[in-house]
């Protein structure tokens, strides 16, 4: 109700000014000065229309201390989240496929993956190559090698439940054949922002991150890392946030980089 009037009042100073100011001229225009009141002067008018003016200001001097308030209180609970929480904002069920690609497709500086294999690619590669081809944006891939001994670890740990059917090899090989493809299909000009390597040892958590967007979560046995609960975190200066980033940074620097079109033929002397 206050509000109410308060815009009101508002309103109504700012038509009192805005009339005094044109009407006065046309008026002395019209009739001459003799047509005016002999209080009316130039200084006058100039008070007038401004202290009328000012009015509407007085009155929203107590919504500015409001938002002023507010946005202490945000800044507040941001603090505290950072403080507290370490950057967690939300845990989703699942993989939360949506808000990655509105992350990847929004994003500005990098776009980083850490996976065992990438699950739905398919689903994922519009979004990526509109990152890439049409904002520039680098997207840098970490895959476990599809030799390495890690994968029949992670193949016995996925059978401990009957129903994932899934063969952690095989589905390395689609999801770097569907890379394959997605290299091909980007301009030549940007092609070099597409880089991917192979890791061989145990991964720890998986990564998506777009930015200073995270979604982690845990390679659990006989589950999926995207069917397991993912950790939203915001924030590259937040405790989750570094120790995601350090997480792949270290692995990326002991991995072996993918040379597409013919990615079979840039990994055969890994393991000859």
């Amino acid at each position: 109700m206050k509000d109410d009037i308060g815009a009101l009042l508002t309103r109504a100073s700012l038509a009192v000014a805005a009339t005094v100011a044109v009407a006065v001229p046309v008026i002395d225009m019209v009739g001459g000065t003799g047509a005016l009141p002999s209080w009316i002067s130039v200084p006058n008018l100039t008070l007038l229309v401004l202290g009328t003016a000012m009015v509407p200001l007085l009155l929203e001097l107590h919504r500015l201390r409001k938002l002023d308030t507010v946005d202490e209180r945000l800044a507040r609970m941001e603090r505290l989240q950072r403080e507290r929480f370490c950057g967690l904002v939300r845990v989703h069920s699942h993989f939360p496929e949506r808000e990655f690609t509105a992350y990847a497709e929004g994003s500005r500086t990098e776009i980083t993956i850490l996976q065992t294999w990438i699950p739905d690619l398919h689903r994922l590669t519009k979004s990526l190559r509109i990152a890439v081809a049409d904002r520039g944006v680098p997207l840098r891939i970490l895959l476990l090698h599809p030799d390495s001994e890690v994968v029949q670890l992670r193949d016995r740990a996925l059978r401990r439940d009957p129903a994932v059917h899934a063969n952690v090899k095989l589905s390395v090989q689609e999801s770097l054949g569907l890379l394959a493809e997605l290299h091909g299909e980007l301009p030549e000009s940007s092609r070099h922002l597409l880089e991917v390597r192979l890791f061989e040892s145990l991964p720890s958590v998986a990564i998506y991150r777009a930015d200073e967007h995270y979604l982690v979560s845990s390679f659990l046995h006989g589950r999926r890392a995207v069917d397991s609960t993912q950790d939203e975190i915001d924030g590259d200066d937040t405790v989750m946030g570094e120790q995601a980033r350090r997480e792949f940074d270290l692995l990326w620097g002991n991995s072996h980089p993918v040379r597409f079109p013919d990615w079979r033929a840039s990994i055969a002397p890994i393991n000859p």
